[in-house]
């Protein structure tokens, strides 16, 4: 049995939250949600920037769990 290096890595949260907060994310979220909304019937609702994270909406009619179906 080989063994192996343990490799840790530590993550500057700063950092994490200007990245999570970023106008990449949310352009890609909002690819995500586009594509679900397409999938789903539905409609992309909004996107914004929460206090720790971008955010995107998505709304369908979920009488036939459109949206759970469209992930």
């Amino acid at each position: 049995m080989s063994s192996m290096k343990v490799t840790k890595i530590e993550l500057h949260s700063n950092g994490i939250v200007e990245l999570m907060k970023s106008q990449e994310v949310i352009a890609c979220l909002q690819g995500y949600a586009n594509d679900v909304a397409s999938r789903s019937g539905g409609e992309v609702q909004n996107a914004y920037i929460g206090k720790t994270r971008a955010n995107v909406s998505v709304m369908a009619d979920n009488t036939d769990n459109a949206l759970l179906k469209s992930l």
